[in-house]
């Protein structure tokens, strides 16, 4: 069943891309085409974007993070000031004994402050990823509070604020569940952090979807061009080359003049033009010589037969071709004459043949089984990324972020 074309009710004809069949208004006014697929893969080639709250965290921010100290360094230094202030009163009191205990744990806070001095270096140093992990996790630390006094407050209407020791006694327990419950419950309750999580699922998900599509598209270009090279190939068995830019075929009822193609049934004359005139030579030598012994004359100039143009003129219904076989001057006795005449007659006797001769298959060559098995493979394949299209990626959770049941 023939399509029609829903904006001028024309017939639809189909035609090929690298992504397969579509279909044109055969009117050439008409603008309609029907290309369902090509909408969808022109939609699916948007760019993405990935953003995390870290893309909108300021540098200062992001660096009064990095260098934002621990808990246990915040209580150390604590400590190291108070041991120091005793190791100075013990210098005063004349107690040796206190003095060496004050030092020796004043020593060992060092040590401990110390290492997270390094640690804070190589975090520093570290790589963005390493970053981001230790940033998200300052900034959990800071939601979970806010989290914690917000349902305090929730839960306890007439109180305005909330102590910090509350706060902390709470978090503290916060963390004591995360160590206990690990990863899971940190994406559960974790908000920038599952966030991060599921950008980076996002991210790896579309690109092996971008692989997929591109993949099936790969696989329709291929056809396409599969389809292209055995159309050329079996258009070539059955034209028959003339010469002269002149290829018939008698199979197809169809004619190729240089790059121009048309029906035999449109062609309705076929004509030779030639342009003779006489022309002098003048001998010389042997030639006077054998002249005048042959002919018992003693002439110096002869009258010579000469063609300088030599066409075939071709009328279809719209148009007329010239088929241009000599563009220089020949004496019409030469043996180069003769071949251009001998080739003027086969290429005019090949196409009036042409033009008097029905094809002797109506079918075109995209109606052999060959290219119909193409065209079916290529549909096929079309379904197949039509379908990939439709249905977009599935982000799921990564199974080490799922809570057991």
């Amino acid at each position: 069943m023939e399509k029609v074309c829903p904006l001028c009710g024309g017939e639809l004809k189909k035609e090929y891309c690298d992504h397969g069949p579509f279909y044109t208004c055969v009117n050439e006014e008409c603008e309609y085409k029907e290309d369902e697929l090509g909408k969808l893969i022109k939609e699916n080639e948007r760019e993405y974007i990935y953003k995390t709250p870290l893309d909108d965290l300021p540098p200062r921010k992001r660096r009064e993070y990095m260098l934002q100290m621990s808990p246990r360094m915040r209580v150390l230094s604590v400590i190291e000031a108070i041991l120091l202030l005793l190791t100075i009163i013990s210098l005063f009191i004349d107690s040796f004994l206190f003095a060496v205990i004050s030092v020796s744990l004043l020593v060992i806070i060092a040590i401990f402050m110390a290492r997270d001095f390094l640690s804070m270096k190589r975090l520093l140093s570290a790589t963005k990823e390493e970053q981001d992990d230790y940033i998200i996790d300052r900034m959990n630390d800071e939601f979970q509070k806010e989290m914690i006094k917000d349902q305090y407050l929730k839960s306890h209407p007439s109180k305005t604020d909330v102590s910090s020791f509350y706060i902390k006694r709470k978090f503290f327990f916060y963390l004591l569940r995360l160590k206990r419950k690990g990863l899971p419950y940190r994406f559960m309750t974790d908000p920038i952090f599952s966030d991060q999580i599921m950008t980076k699922v996002r991210k790896e998900t579309d690109m092996d979807y971008k692989i997929l599509i591109q993949d099936k598209k790969n696989e329709l270009n291929s056809l396409y061009y599969k389809r292209f090279d055995l159309l050329e190939e079996l258009e070539e068995k059955h034209f028959k080359d003339y010469g002269h830019d002149v290829r018939i075929n008698f199979h197809n009822g169809e004619v190729r003049i240089g790059d121009e193609r048309m029906k035999s049934k449109d062609i309705k004359k076929v004509n030779m033009v030639n342009n003779v005139y006489d022309d002098e030579i003048v001998m010389q030598g042997d030639e006077q010589l054998a002249y005048s012994y042959k002919h018992g004359a003693d002439l110096t100039r002869i009258p010579v037969k000469m063609c300088d143009h030599m066409e075939i003129v071709v009328e279809t219904n719209n148009k007329t071709h010239h088929i241009v076989l000599l563009d220089h001057s020949l004496a019409m006795k030469s043996p180069e004459y003769s071949s251009y005449s001998n080739d003027c007659y086969n290429v005019t006797g090949g196409l009036r043949r042409a033009m008097r001769t029905p094809p002797s298959d109506d079918h075109s060559l995209e109606e052999s089984p060959e290219v119909l098995a193409l065209d079916k493979e290529m549909e096929e394949k079309q379904e197949e990324l039509r379908t990939l299209l439709i249905e977009k990626p599935v982000y799921k959770v990564p199974d080490c972020y799922k809570m057991k049941e």
